[in-house]
C-alpha cells in the first residue's frame, strides 16, 4: 500500500500527528507554515569547558582557534556572513575558593565574513592584544554576531541583513 493514499485518520491513530504530516506532505498539502521555519540565527556561540584549568598561552590559543572553526561552519551552513567576534573566558564558577574570572573582548570585524582562517587571525589578535586574561581558564568560547546573509545571485556580493531591514 502507498503511503500517499492511506487512510489519514487510520495513519494518525497508528503513528501519530508527524507521520500524518506527512502524508499531506505526499499529497502536495504543505504543513508547515512559511513562519514554522526556523529564521537564520542572529548569533553563533561555540564553547566547552575543559577538565582542568589552562595556563597555558598556546592551549587556549589551540581551544580559542577550534571554537572559532566550530562558529565559522555554523555561518556558512546557514549562509550568514559575521561583522562582529567576541572570545570570553571564564574560570569554574563551580569552584567558590578559587578566584573568580569572566572576561569578553569583542572585536568589530573590518568587513562581513565568514572566512575561518580570517576569524581565527582575529580572534588570535585579541589573544596577543592582551584583552583577555591568560593566566587561569576553564570555559573559552567565541561567538559571532551582527550577522549577514548572503544573497545568492546578487550581483557585487551584495550582502543584506539575516532578518528585517538592519543589523541584526
Amino acid at each position: 500500500m502507498r503511503l500517499r493514499e492511506s487512510e489519514v485518520r487510520l495513519i494518525r491513530a497508528r503513528f501519530g500527528v508527524v507521520v500524518e504530516r506527512l502524508v499531506y506532505e505526499l499529497r502536495g498539502i504543505p504543513c508547515l507554515a512559511l513562519e514554522d521555519i526556523a529564521p537564520p540565527k542572529q548569533q553563533i556561540i561555540a564553547s566547552r569547558s575543559f577538565g582542568k584549568p589552562v595556563t597555558a598561552l598556546d592551549e587556549l590559543k589551540q581551544a580559542v582557534a577550534m571554537h572559532v572553526t566550530r562558529a565559522a561552519v555554523k555561518l556558512r551552513r546557514q549562509g550568514s556572513e559575521a561583522r562582529s567576534l567576541q572570545i570570553f573566558l571564564s574560570t569554574n564558577p563551580f569552584v567558590p575558593d578559587d578566584p573568580q574570572y569572566h572576561h569578553t573582548g569583542t572585536l568589530e570585524l573590518p568587513a562581513p565574513t565568514a572566512d575561518t582562517g580570517l576569524l581565527i587571525g582575529q580572534a588570535m589578535t585579541t589573544l596577543r592584544n592582551g584583552r583577555l586574561s591568560t593566566t587561569v581558564g576553564h570555559a573559552p568560547g567565541t561567538a559571532v554576531a551582527g550577522l549577514y546573509h548572503t544573497v545568492v545571485g546578487r550581483a557585487g556580493g551584495e550582502i543584506v541583513p539575516a532578518v528585517g531591514g538592519g543589523p541584526v
